[in-house]
């Protein structure tokens, strides 16, 4: 491996650029062929369906959530939803 020492951005960004775009290549020769599906994929099904809902049934639910918990994994809170001048 050679060592060199970059100064000029164009040139870093460059070797930025070169390294991410093949990295992913060469790391998934690495990860292992799978030998069957999991056990908790079997039951999956293949298809879904939306029951239709309407503008009234949304803001009720969003009224009804409670402002101290958050909602999902990036930790939105309810009153973000229930903020009038989103509506």
């Amino acid at each position: 491996m050679v060592r060199v020492t970059l100064y000029d951005p164009l040139n870093i960004a460059n070797l930025f650029e070169n390294y991410f775009s093949e990295i992913g290549s060469r790391m998934v020769e690495k990860i292992p062929a799978p030998t069957g599906m999991p056990e908790h994929t079997a039951t999956l099904c293949q298809s879904f369906y939306l029951q239709e809902t309407s503008e009234e049934e949304v803001l009720r639910l969003i009224e009804n959530l409670s402002e101290g918990k958050a909602i999902n994994e990036n930790e939105y809170q309810p009153r973000l939803l229930s903020c009038p001048s989103l509506f």
